[in-house]
């Protein structure tokens, strides 16, 4: 079983958000990245899973 990993210009465009607005989710535990590559700034990848979540989260409170 192969699980889609979505980067995080992916992920932010796919919550509705902006790309600093998932780095500081990431940063308070409100979005949790399936593993981050190599290197000092290395890419944050996160699980369509997890990403359809967090929308949803989003969206329900956004609508609330």
């Amino acid at each position: 079983m192969t699980t889609e990993l979505l980067g995080t210009a992916a992920a932010a465009e796919a919550i509705g958000i902006e790309r600093s607005t998932l780095s500081r989710w990431v940063a308070s535990g409100r979005m949790t990245p399936h593993m981050q590559l190599a290197g000092r700034t290395g890419a944050m990848l996160f699980t369509r899973s997890e990403v359809d979540r967090v929308a949803a989260a989003y969206q329900a409170n956004d609508a609330a």
